[in-house]
């Protein structure tokens, strides 16, 4: 069993989870939001992919390319391109120092 009980900030704002049983469980993963006075259901498989793609943006190497002007973040094999972003100042002028914008390449 598995349980949580929400922080006073939690209640207010709401909170979406995700709770995973183990391999052995069926279903493996729980899901659910808690808003004020709303109980929702949350898509595990969305909310997953979307912490899979934060998780892989934040720990993948990135790479400022003063040669392209781009900003190139990696997965975590630090090979894999997952974005690149055109980098701009303040004029709309490609860039690599006082960089105002990104722009999706």
């Amino acid at each position: 069993m598995y349980g949580f009980t929400p922080a006073p900030t939690d209640i207010t704002n709401g909170t979406a989870y995700i709770i995973d049983g183990g391999v052995t469980a069926n279903p493996r993963y729980a899901s659910g939001s808690l808003q004020p006075g709303v109980d929702i259901n949350v898509d595990v498989a969305a909310i997953l992919a979307l912490v899979t793609a934060t998780n892989e943006l934040l720990y993948g190497k990135w790479v400022i390319d003063s040669n392209t002007n781009q900003l190139i973040m990696y997965a975590p094999d630090n090979t894999t391109v997952l974005a690149t972003f055109n980098l701009l100042d303040v004029n709309g002028n490609p860039t690599t120092s006082l960089v105002f914008q990104r722009v999706v390449a």
